[in-house]
């Protein structure tokens, strides 16, 4: 059961303009385009294997009633949807006018049907008793849910009906409560989501395009970006985690560039980030070069006078199952292939290579972060957390860093800041071999309310 771990890019070249996803957005929509058609055969991971069910109804796919209801709504719009897009060419026969009501009368009746498994609530807490630990409360954990994640389950299928859309006040919370209820138990701290609503499956993947091609973002993105801005401002929280799922990925990248925008780098120290399936084609977090003691370096001689590199963001962390259709075209795309190299991907990845499928509960934390339904506790021990790590050797990159900052010693030339950089990757990489995956995954260490080091 290999792990692939690749530890974080140290910095692309930024001699290379632009980079990839500051690019043309129709060159950047065609790419994506040819990726998701190159990618076709792994479609069938967003639903598949379909168990064990270890964490019961929990499960986005296991046979419970709510989760039949949920499925049977998305294979009725799944099949509606590639139904309108085989259909779409044809109707150029038509006058335009007949065109745009076919078009809009389509999205309109998609927006009610979706509505049904999205309910009306933009945020959402987690609802299980967790251990309440006077530590816990400066922190706050966030969740960005990914593709298909609907907040409502209506209490009866009748609701489908339109009619029906005044019932979903009282409709049972669902996808994104098993989710929040999930990483609650697991971590035993309070989880808010941040609810990125669902269009069905086909329509969010047509999303994901937009948002990552024309860096567009949606209402839950300024929603969330709020949140994450307010919760670093708060003095009350010493630690923001902010969890993303899929096109979740893509949601929080698209936050962190604006608050990279907003923010001194000393507020980003709150920040922690960990991701699953990540969708997004980047992700930011700059590096900076700088030495705090200058004067002491100075008369100390050369040796003491090399930057020291540091992160924004301390910690970021992105798991990836090989075969999931999602990371295909994303994480593992953008950090693994030579042509995206450039790619400003930044995070340790840990890529499970017999992994499979995309769902958050059923396909990643049972198998990452397993938890024991008989005891209420992650176990100490998992068999992929006890794997040794291969270390991918072409994540050291033969780039450039970025130009000394003014604060770096006049002293401090280009290559050392190179040298700096590509060292500390070299040497992370060879402290990292054959080390098991509990050992650097920093997440792992906040299991069961405990909390790492710093």
């Amino acid at each position: 059961m290999p792990v692939n771990f690749s530890p974080s890019q140290e910095d692309p070249n930024t001699e290379i303009s632009p980079l990839p996803y500051t690019g043309s957005p129709l060159q950047l929509l065609r790419f994506d385009m040819r990726l998701v058609f190159e990618n076709l055969l792994f479609v069938p991971t967003l639903l598949l294997p379909l168990g064990p069910f270890s964490s019961g109804d929990m499960d986005e796919l296991s046979p419970s009633w709510p989760n039949i209801k949920t499925i049977a709504l998305h294979t009725i719009l799944g099949i509606v949807q590639i139904a309108f897009l085989v259909t779409l060419p044809l109707t150029l026969i038509y006058p335009l006018g007949l065109v745009l009501a076919y078009v809009v009368l389509f999205i309109s009746l998609n927006f009610v049907f979706s509505r049904v498994l999205n309910g009306t609530e933009k945020f959402l807490f987690s609802n299980v008793k967790v251990p309440h630990l006077p530590e816990h409360e400066h922190e706050r954990w966030i969740l960005v849910n990914g593709v298909g994640v609907g907040l409502a389950c209506p209490d009866l299928f009748s609701s489908l009906l339109v009619p029906a859309l005044t019932r979903l006040r009282r409709s049972r919370h669902h996808w994104l409560q098993s989710n929040l209820n999930r990483l609650a138990l697991a971590f035993r701290r309070e989880v808010l989501g941040v609810h990125n609503p669902t269009y069905g499956i086909v329509f969010d993947l047509i999303q994901c395009l937009i948002e990552r091609c024309f860096v567009y973002a949606t209402e839950d993105i300024r929603r969330g970006y709020v949140l994450v801005r307010e919760s670093l401002q708060e003095e009350k929280y010493k630690k923001v985690i902010l969890i993303l799922h899929s096109q979740g990925g893509i949601d929080g990248g698209l936050m962190i560039d604006w608050l990279l925008a907003d923010f001194p780098d000393v507020l980003f120290q709150k920040l922690e980030v960990y991701t699953f399936a990540n969708a997004a084609n980047h992700f930011n977090n700059p590096i900076y070069n700088h030495a705090p003691d200058f004067d002491r370096a100075k008369n100390a001689g050369p040796g003491l006078s090399k930057p020291q590199t540091m992160r924004a963001i301390r910690h970021v962390e992105h798991y990836a199952n090989t075969n999931d259709f999602v990371t295909q075209f994303g994480v593992l795309h953008f950090t693994h292939s030579s042509q995206y190299r450039q790619s400003r991907f930044i995070g340790r990845v840990f890529e499970y290579k017999e992994g499979a499928g995309h769902q958050l509960n059923l396909h990643y934390l049972n198998h990452m972060f397993p938890y024991d339904m008989a005891t209420g506790r992650v176990p100490d021990t998992s068999a992929f957390m006890e794997t040794l790590v291969d270390v991918d050797d072409n994540v050291i990159i033969d780039g450039e860093p970025p130009s000394p900052r003014p604060e770096t010693p006049s002293n401090t030339t280009r290559d050392d800041v190179r040298s700096n950089a590509v060292s500390m990757l070299e040497s992370e990489a060879e402290l990292v071999r054959q080390k098991p995956v509990r050992e650097l995954s920093r997440l792992w260490q906040y299991r069961n309310g405990q909390s790492p080091e710093d």
